[in-house]
């Protein structure tokens, strides 16, 4: 990816990565403040001297050497040897190792000053190992510095600042909690990059639907679940109709298109990509919608495997598509009158779905159907459940594909539509968005008010749908009148 789309991803969840380092520094700080030791330091100071010189060049030279010699002297702090005589000078009360561990010792910068630092658990304990140390270290540097033939030494360290009392303890919490937000912004980073691979691997606009499938968006809607039993009372006004009933005017205007006899399509299969798609949803919405403008339509639960739209509810019986293509129905009429809305549960789970589904009588009874119908909408299995959304696409006149906004990856899209096409034809897509939940009554209040039609589209770029929508006459609601003389292709029944 080019730089400039790394930072993007980083704009766009910056609240990953915020996230990331608040978690980060609270937990450093926690970690800082209850895990980890309080230790007080207490510090001592040694002047360094070299001896001799009564010329000022020579006090010079000499304080030139002094100067270097304070390097040598810090490691002569922190040497074992020191560390050792300075335990056994505090009888043993920290052992050489930890002693080592816990002092530093640091040149004053251009100066001859040293200065040793330590820490202990309290304020007392830490002055004692501070004077121990720093003795040890004029000592060792009086032994190092003295001539082995008895002569005077070339330098020595004076002790001239005793180690005080500290008042205040060091804290830790501060460099942890500095470390935790650190670590936290490099997780944060890492969090944002992942998620814009997979934004990019998923569907979540209409431009990448559209370049996933080479079809247009026909809808963006939101998954709202309306009971299948209030279809044609009041109860079941969708604040989406608007949309559905442009869903239905696209379908009709680009199925004359494709046909070569101008004839919109009146067989209509929806089927979803994924497990949260809820296409069967989107087909009973748009089949009422439909029914609502006073076309004559039938809706089909074809999901045998006994998980569509109609199981579990009060129109499950023991009759429906599978009593119908399997001929059990006997005298009993499978077909249920809701509102304007005639139903067609699944009925019965067959022993094997895909092979009655696949039976020749599906093509006869949807012919049987037709004229007796204006539309037939079929609410299919998603796609890869079964192979039954394939063999509604070979009888259906056109095939309108559901995907969840960020949740449907753009392969299985593409691969979906590669396969209905191979035996039928789709029309386009119908975009999901937002999170599913049941029709409130400010829904039904609110149902009058326009649809939005575009879900997360780029700054700037034209809808999918209104480029596509701009060609219809938007003057008929219901698909008759003006409309048709827009070109909207009619069956010559006014459909």
């Amino acid at each position: 990816m080019p730089f400039n789309e790394y930072v993007r991803i980083v704009v766009r969840y910056w609240w990953a990565i915020v996230a990331s380092v608040l978690v980060g520094g609270l937990a450093g700080f926690g970690y800082g403040m209850y895990f980890t030791s309080v230790d007080y330091v207490s510090s001592a100071r040694l002047f360094v001297t070299a001896e001799g010189g009564t010329s000022v060049g020579e006090s010079y030279q000499n304080n030139l050497f002094a100067e270097g010699r304070v390097n040598s002297y810090a490691q002569i702090a922190t040497s074992e040897q020191v560390a050792t005589r300075a335990s056994e000078a505090l009888e043993g009360a920290i052992s050489p190792a930890d002693l080592r561990s816990k002092t530093t010792a640091l040149p004053v910068e251009d100066t001859v000053i040293l200065t040793i630092s330590v820490s202990g658990p309290s304020p007392q304990r830490a002055q004692s190992y501070a004077a121990a140390v720093a003795q040890q270290t004029v000592e060792v540097v009086q032994e190092l510095e003295t001539s082995r033939r008895g002569g005077t030494s070339a330098a020595s360290a004076v002790l001239y600042d005793e180690p005080g009392l500290p008042s205040t303890a060091g804290r830790p919490w501060m460099l942890w909690t500095a470390i935790g937000a650190g670590a936290g912004l490099v997780v944060g980073v890492v969090i944002a990059l992942l998620l814009g691979w997979r934004r990019r691997g998923t569907v979540v606009d209409e431009v990448t639907a559209v370049d996933s499938t080479h079809h247009p968006v026909l809808a963006a809607l939101s998954p709202r679940t309306i009971p299948i039993e209030t279809f044609g009372t009041d109860d079941s006004a969708d604040r989406d109709a608007d949309a559905l009933r442009g869903l239905h005017n696209l379908i009709r205007f680009l199925g004359g298109q494709r046909d070569e006899q101008a004839r919109a399509p009146r067989v209509i299969g929806f089927t979803g990509v994924g497990s949260d798609a809820g296409a069967g949803e989107i087909a009973a919405r748009f089949a009422a919608t439909v029914a609502a403008t006073g076309n004559t339509v039938l809706l089909v639960d074809g999901d045998l495997s006994g998980g569509g739209i109609t199981a579990g509810t009060e129109l499950s019986a023991d009759h429906g598509l599978s009593t119908v293509l399997s001929s059990s129905t006997g005298s009993v009429d499978p077909y249920v009158e809701q509102g304007g809305l005639t139903i067609l549960p699944a009925g019965p789970v067959p022993p094997e779905s895909g092979a009655l589904v696949s039976s020749p009588v599906l093509v006869t009874v949807l012919d049987e159907l037709r004229e007796r119908f204006d539309y037939i909408v079929i609410a299919c299995p998603r796609m890869g459940s079964t192979s039954d959304s394939i063999v509604y696409s070979a009888v259906a006149d056109a095939m309108v594909v559901v995907v969840r906004t960020g949740s449907a990856t753009r392969k299985a899209l593409s691969d979906s539509v590669t396969a209905i096409e191979l035996v039928g034809s789709v029309i386009g897509t119908v975009l999901v968005s937002g999170k599913a939940g049941p029709v409130k009554a400010q829904d039904v209040a609110d149902s009058a008010e326009p649809a939005a039609e575009s879900v997360d589209a780029e700054t700037g770029s034209e809808s999918v749908t209104e480029r596509i929508r701009s060609t219809i006459d938007h003057a008929s609601r219901n698909g008759s009148g003006s409309a048709a003389a827009a070109g909207v292709p009619s069956d010559g029944r006014g459909r």
